[in-house]
């Protein structure tokens, strides 16, 4: 290509002198010792221009019967590459039905030695070495798969991964797929390999902060995330053994995660546990401020503890005022118009939450607080209505079981 550049550039350089010297002849006059030649300039310009031609024509011809070994064994090479993978795809084939794991890693040792891709060659070397349970020339086949490899290098991360999961090496797997999520944000399958990876060796709060990252990328379907996502919290929060790590972890969780009702209950559920009711009210008042929720709304009746009583009857029935067709705030009001003494109050909030369709819970509430009235009757009836609710409403929820399996 540089040839025909500087031909080309000689060519209109040559023209433009040749016509100028058209309009003005001259000549051109060479002298060697004794020797002189006389000739006409417009002659010696096109001479000139001819020999770097030839000079041109003579180096493409050197470079060409140069190369003339190189291009017959190039073709020849080809061939023989051609009827090795035409014969190791055959050949390949009938080990992999017949589970001959030893000719197979045989084989793709081979076919790595003559294939422009010697990676590929390596990597199903290296599967078939696991299958052997021959991990340490699977760990070899691995290596020179990576040092060979140019552009699938990510590729052999992704297997090198599903053997450790396979082999339950999580430690190894975990790392193999950190490189390609960090390289290949968007890469579906590594993603979903590190929650597998993460699940099986139940390393919770690495999943639980893998979970927005899974987010972005869609490895998942919005209902399958939204399923994991649950399961996690829950599961890291049992792992929680104290107060303070439960606290830091909410300190240390982002923006999107304290938002979210779902992850918020987790946390104060745990908090509950612990006793730590004040801190789980500044979370339950926080979140149900900024976006409501049933859920965290009924928590916020579980609230006691050193907490003045006045103050969060007043919040709940600042909420009321918006949400006065939630059945779980209407218990949540009716609890605690009872503990400040506000048995009225109490007992008509506590009605509209059973004619809103609220839990069983709320019977049983409404039948002591009749009973504390002196209404025994009514409080049996109540009872009796209690017994018959649906079961849907029972106080405990299902266990976790999304992700251990």
């Amino acid at each position: 290509m540089l040839y025909l550049i500087l031909l080309a550039l000689i060519t209109v350089v040559v023209s433009m002198i040749t016509t100028y010297l058209l309009g003005d002849p001259g000549y051109l006059l060479l002298r060697v010792g004794s020797w002189h030649i006389e000739l006409s300039l417009v002659f010696a310009v096109l001479a000139l221009f001819l020999i770097v031609v030839m000079l041109f024509v003579v180096l493409e011809l050197f470079i060409g019967f140069a190369n003339i070994p190189r291009t017959i064994g190039r073709l020849f090479g080809g061939g023989r590459a051609r009827r090795s993978k035409r014969l190791i795809s055959r050949k390949g084939l009938i080990y992999w039905l017949e589970e001959d794991w030893d000719n197979i890693q045989q084989l793709f040792e081979r076919f790595a030695q003559v294939d422009s891709e010697p990676e590929v060659g390596y990597m199903i070397a290296a599967y078939t070495a696991q299958q052997q349970g021959n991990l340490e020339k699977r760990n070899q086949y691995l290596a020179r798969a990576w040092s060979e490899s140019k552009q699938n290098k990510h590729l052999v991360s992704l297997l090198a991964a599903r053997l450790f999961i396979a082999s339950e090496e999580y430690a190894g797997a975990s790392a193999q797929l950190k490189k390609v999520c960090s390289r290949y944000p968007k890469n579906k399958a590594a993603f979903r390999m590190l929650t597998e990876t993460y699940r099986k060796s139940r390393q919770w709060h690495d999943l639980y902060v893998l979970l927005p990252h899974l987010q972005k990328a869609k490895a998942y379907s919005p209902e399958e995330f939204n399923a994991i996502s649950k399961d996690v919290t829950k599961l890291r929060m049992q792992s929680l053994e104290s107060a303070s790590e439960v606290l830091k972890a909410w300190k240390k969780s982002p923006n999107a995660t304290k938002n979210n009702p779902e992850f918020a209950a987790a946390y104060v559920r745990k908090l509950l546990e612990f006793n730590r009711h004040e801190e789980a009210e500044k979370i339950l008042r926080r979140v149900l401020n900024a976006r409501w929720s049933s859920d965290l709304a009924y928590l916020y009746g579980l609230i006691r503890g050193q907490v003045d009583k006045k103050r969060i009857y007043a919040t709940a029935l600042k909420w009321l005022e918006k949400h006065y067709d939630d059945s779980e705030l209407l218990l949540t009001v009716g609890k605690l118009a009872r503990r400040n003494d506000d048995s009225k109050q109490a007992r008509l909030h506590l009605e509209s939450a059973i004619e809103k369709g609220g839990r069983r819970e709320v019977y049983e509430e409404l039948g002591d607080l009749l009973v504390r009235m002196g209404d025994a009757k009514a409080a049996m009836e109540v009872y009796e209505q209690g017994v018959l609710v649906s079961r849907s409403w029972a106080d405990s929820e299902p266990s976790p079981n999304y992700l251990l399996g």
